[in-house]
């Protein structure tokens, strides 16, 4: 006759797979408590979800100047962390609290965005603060560590042409956070600064500022600007490093001085047949259509803390 085992007798049922979103096959009551304390028992009921989210980006670091010598631009601040996925984690009718983090002023590392799904938060880590020009003079030479890290900051330093011994960029963070089957969880490091005189020839880059889809490593020099990830339906990048401050799209802000990163984001694609209701959430809701594919109902949350989100 073969074994049983979860739904199935016979000799392959290793081979079937049992899910939280699918399952196979004819159960006693104690098959049925297994599958849900291993989270493998289908959710009935709920709503299932395609979810975007950011955190607020780190600011950049200070500038500073040297007279007779040159300008020091501070390092761009870290993206928000981003995560994405699909999967059914809302029930109907039931209230689930999201909080919308902000880009990080000047010198500050951004604010972090959270999303409440059943039985657990999404969190979005705030991108971490460039440092600082100068460093050695001004101080907060180092990249703050977040989401995404900033970039690590300039040391000045009668050095022509310019080298490698600059500051250290914060790490990322954002591979650190939990998250659901089928959900991915982006961030990356900054990229070590560098040293010199502030010269044409020796005015040292500040390091890379870590994005969402690249970056750099936290100890070894790079510059430039972390890679963001393009949300399709949103048409646009977000939670790019060193990317500016533009509103809800997750940058760090640019290299210079004190500039501000660019606030978080939730984005929720969700089955025409439901209704989201926001509640002390700045939001926007439409229809989504899929070139060729489907149609879907949005809401684009942009700013609130503890509001609340409904499905019904």
């Amino acid at each position: 006759m073969g074994r049983r085992r979860f739904g199935h007798i016979g000799t392959k049922v290793k081979d079937i797979t049992q899910s939280a979103t699918e399952n196979s096959g004819v159960f006693d009551i104690n098959e049925v408590a297994i599958l849900v304390a291993e989270n493998k028992w289908k959710k009935f009921n709920t709503v299932p979800v395609t979810i975007h989210m950011g955190a607020g980006g780190g600011g950049s670091g200070l500038g500073t100047g040297h007279s007779g010598w040159g300008y020091f631009r501070g390092a761009g601040g870290g993206a928000g962390g981003y995560i994405t996925g699909t999967g059914e984690h809302f029930y109907p009718n039931v209230s689930y609290a999201v909080t919308i983090g902000g880009g990080g002023g000047g010198q500050s590392s951004g604010n972090d965005t959270t999303l409440a799904i059943d039985g657990a938060t999404l969190t979005c880590k705030g991108g971490g603060r460039g440092g600082n020009g100068s460093g050695n003079y001004a101080g907060s030479g180092t990249g703050s560590s977040g989401g995404s890290g900033g970039g690590g900051g300039t040391v000045f330093a009668n050095v022509r042409p310019y080298d490698s011994h600059g500051y250290n960029a914060g790490q990322g963070t954002q591979d650190n956070q939990t998250v659901p089957s089928g959900f991915s969880t982006l961030g990356n490091d900054g990229g070590k600064g560098n040293r010199g005189s502030g010269f044409s020839d020796g005015n040292p880059p500040p390091g890379r500022s870590g994005g969402s889809g690249s970056g750099g490593t936290y100890n070894v020099n790079s510059t430039g600007k972390g890679a963001g990830t393009t949300v399709t339906p949103l048409g646009y990048e977000v939670c790019k490093g060193g990317q500016g401050n533009t509103a809800n799209r997750g940058h760090g802000a640019t290299e210079g001085n004190s500039v501000s990163g660019g606030s978080g984001f939730v984005y929720i694609l969700f089955p025409t047949t439901y209704t989201c209701t926001a509640t002390n959430l700045g939001n926007t809701q439409g229809t989504y259509s899929e070139p060729g594919g489907d149609t879907y109902k949005y809401i684009h949350i942009t700013s609130g803390t503890g509001g609340t989100i409904v499905f019904s």
